[in-house]
């Protein structure tokens, strides 16, 4: 692995140029074989002909093992020249960034990590910031915006070219327009590059021995306890002597040592973002204390899982949950900012795949209901055709001329910011397809 880190952190990186050389200018025919595209994905995916893949995603199949893809074809984006009209810019009046001189995006991340001593201050530039390297390093590039459509007018039709793993025309009903930026091929290798990162951070834990329980686009969670060994978690390759399946931990010494492998990586100013560009996250952490803790995690699918700790009463303290489906309905709690109907939830799921008696809410008969914010007039006329007897309007200080009445000649309710599912329905009963609980580290890239 100490090759690979070299060969990612030199300063001089080999061109494409003898990979174009390799390239063969046509694609031969497909050999037949429908794994051969397992080498470079992360989720199942076989193709009898061959598909496109982002230089970093290659590097990545290398580096987990999966085997060496063959190239049949490659190009690269190469900038060149500079413009003329760039200009340096102060962020929040004080920052000065100047895109002619330094990475921009890179520069952001500096700025958003160094410390100032106000702590306000230093919230507002760590939101503010991440939010623009966000937009300005991704988001422009893959912004599309479909085009409003009347509700009361025939359907359009539209013909459209589509370009993937082959060219075609469709005929659409809203089609969507690029933004001046967009540039699919650029968003692509964003990606790409965190998913190289993060490849190579999972191997590093699995050259040690140890398992990764899950992954996201920028956050690896590790499986790990003060000292290593093994822990209880369900379809793991070991086996307790009570029984109980297992994995293996590693210790967060070992655990430090990655990250400090990881440094290597490291492509900002070490004075203010030192050693690895991969952190450890704050609820790894007691709060009360400060002191390092261990943590359980219990997943359900993607992007939904909670971390908790033990304390000495044997009690769950969620250290972090997921929001995201359950996230969507409004919380049965009056004023509820912190919503922590969904900590309840979790609480009540986690204690009942534990096999812990468990009492339901009070709040699991009522009906889940969500919000829907009415932002222009055609939604509005949307809305109001589709009303159901569970719909109903609630509305502040605002009048929307018309829309009320054309509902009523419609013989139907009025339309509608807030919907409710069609009979009650208990929000906070998750349906479980493969629980893993397990001690954790979360570490994310900056």
């Amino acid at each position: 692995m100490g090759d690979v880190l070299a060969f990612l952190c030199a300063h001089e990186r080999p061109s494409m140029l003898a990979a174009r050389k390799l390239a063969t200018t046509e694609v031969p025919e497909s050999d037949g074989d429908p794994a051969s595209h397992r080498l470079v994905t992360i989720g199942p995916l076989t193709s009898t002909e061959p598909l496109w893949f982002a230089g970093p995603d290659l590097a990545a199949a290398a580096i987990v093992g999966s085997g060496r893809p063959r190239v049949v074809r490659a190009w690269r984006l190469r900038p060149e020249g500079m413009q003329s009209t760039l200009q340096p810019v102060k962020f929040r009046g004080e920052d000065l960034i100047d895109p002619a001189t330094s990475n921009p995006f890179q520069r952001l991340i500096e700025l958003r990590k160094r410390k100032s001593g106000n702590k306000l201050d230093e919230e507002l530039r760590s939101t503010g910031y991440k939010t623009i390297a966000n937009s300005g390093a991704y988001g422009c590039f893959v912004e599309t915006t479909p085009e409003d459509i009347d509700p009361d007018a025939p359907p359009p039709s539209t013909r459209v070219a589509v370009r993937s793993l082959r060219a075609f025309e469709a005929v659409v009903d809203r089609p969507e327009w690029h933004s001046p930026l967009c540039s699919f091929p650029i968003a692509s290798l964003v990606t790409a590059g965190a998913r190289l990162l993060l490849s190579t951070a999972e191997h590093l834990v699995r050259e040690a021995q140890g398992e990764a329980c899950y992954c996201d686009t920028d956050s690896l969670i590790v499986i790990t306890r003060k000292d290593g060994g093994l822990v209880p978690c369900e379809g793991g390759p070991y086996r307790l002597r009570d029984g109980r399946r297992a994995v293996r931990a590693l210790s967060w010494a070992q655990l430090d040592r990655i990250l400090n492998d990881l440094a290597a990586l490291n492509v900002y100013d070490p004075t203010i973002v030192p050693g690895s560009s991969f952190k450890i996250e704050d609820e790894n952490f007691d709060p009360a204390g400060g002191h390092r803790r261990e943590l359980w995690f219990y997943g359900t699918r993607e992007k939904s899982y909670a971390l908790y700790a033990v304390n000495g009463d044997d009690e769950l303290v969620l250290a972090k949950q997921s929001a995201h489906t359950i996230g969507q309905y409004r919380s049965p709690y009056p004023r509820d900012r912190e919503r922590r109907w969904i900590a309840e939830a979790w609480i009540r799921t986690i204690r009942e795949a534990l096999g812990q008696t468990v009492e339901p809410p009070w709040w699991f008969e009522f009906p889940a209901t969500s919000q829907l914010t009415l932002t222009t007039w055609n939604l509005t006329k949307h809305i109001g055709r589709r009303a159901t007897r569970l719909t109903f309007l609630r509305s502040r200080n605002s009048r929307i001329p018309g829309c009320c009445v054309a509902a009523r000649r419609r013989g139907r309710p009025v339309c509608s910011s807030r919907t409710s599912q069609r009979g009650p329905s208990r929000i906070g009963d998750a349906s479980v397809a493969a629980p893993r609980s397990s001690r954790t580290s979360q570490i994310r890239n900056y």
